[in-house]
């Protein structure tokens, strides 16, 4: 029968349905070749060879060819469990009424959706109070359960930048402000077995520093390089008219090798933000950019 072994002093296997039976006489109505209709041990996998290499997604294929050779476990790297909330009692939720003084919460909305691009499944903490010891206090609730914290805002030098204080209730500080442009005040601690990432709560500032710092950690955590950004060249067919006394970002669409700037630059845009696929990387020191520059970019990763 089919899978079985083939019989000693055997070499050829003949399909039953290809051949006739008559009393106690079997009739093959064909020439047979040795080996015909037989499967040879080792055939499929080579001793040696990898059957999935460190950093793969396992897919169907993968399980299935772990199963073939009798294992029945597989190290894996769990799912990064991420939890995401916005801070500050100016903010209020799409869909209610916009009072004076208060501004929609679309920093949550925007980074939870990009995680959900970039397959991850965030849990959505919601808006955090300006006050240190609250916000301490739900953010430890998180504590055991996820594997990065990450908010927007409240990381500058004003008096609602509470994320300072809330740093100091709930564990240590890795660090604080980064020479980049726009997103510089960025902060980074550790709670615990929990990493806490804190942007700018400046909506381009934080789409930035999410891009170019947060996914790089995830993708070291979760073992997938494939969400990370790439570097490339690409020419400007528009000017940047500002000077750059330090490193700079800015948002663009790149395209066959040419990279098209908004009209729209404030760290505060985010409409200008549709569409865009790159960064424009501009180092310190760079005086006003004329078109056909070449430059620098950081496409960023595609949604999955």
């Amino acid at each position: 029968m089919t899978g079985s072994a083939i019989p000693q002093g055997c070499n050829c296997v003949v399909r039953q349905e290809d051949v006739t039976v008559a009393g106690d006489k079997l009739t093959v109505p064909f020439c047979i070749e040795p080996y015909t209709n037989i499967c040879f041990a080792g055939e499929d996998i080579q001793k040696g060879a990898k059957l999935a290499k460190k950093g793969t997604k396992l897919t169907a294929a993968h399980i299935g060819v772990l199963a073939s050779m009798g294992f029945a476990t597989a190290k894996v790297l769990g799912n990064v469990r991420i939890a995401i909330a916005s801070t500050g009692d100016e903010l209020v939720s799409p869909g209610t009424p916009l009072s004076a003084g208060k501004i929609y919460n679309s920093n949550l909305y925007l980074l939870a959706s990009r995680l959900q691009e970039l397959g991850f499944a965030p849990e959505i903490a919601g808006t955090l109070p300006d006050d240190a010891g609250e916000a301490a206090r739900i953010i430890q609730g998180y504590r055991d359960r996820v594997d990065v914290f990450l908010t927007t805002g409240g990381v500058s030098v004003g008096k609602k930048d509470i994320m300072h204080g809330v740093v100091e209730k709930v564990g240590q500080r890795l660090f604080w402000q980064v020479a980049m442009k726009p997103g510089a005040p960025v902060l980074a601690y550790t709670m615990g077995e929990t990493l806490g990432i804190a942007l700018s709560g400046n909506p381009f500032a934080a789409c930035a520093t999410f891009e170019l710092i947060a996914v790089p950690v995830l993708a070291h955590i979760s073992g997938n390089d494939k969400v990370l950004p790439q570097r490339a060249q690409a020419v400007l067919t528009d000017a940047f008219p500002k000077e750059s006394r330090g490193r700079r970002f800015i948002r663009g669409y790149y395209e066959n090798g040419k990279v098209r700037l908004p009209e729209q630059h404030s760290s505060g845009s985010l409409f200008s933000m549709v569409g865009c696929n790159a960064f424009v990387d501009i180092p310190a020191g760079t005086g006003k950019l004329a078109k056909e520059t070449e430059v620098d970019i950081v496409r960023l990763c595609r949604a999955k």
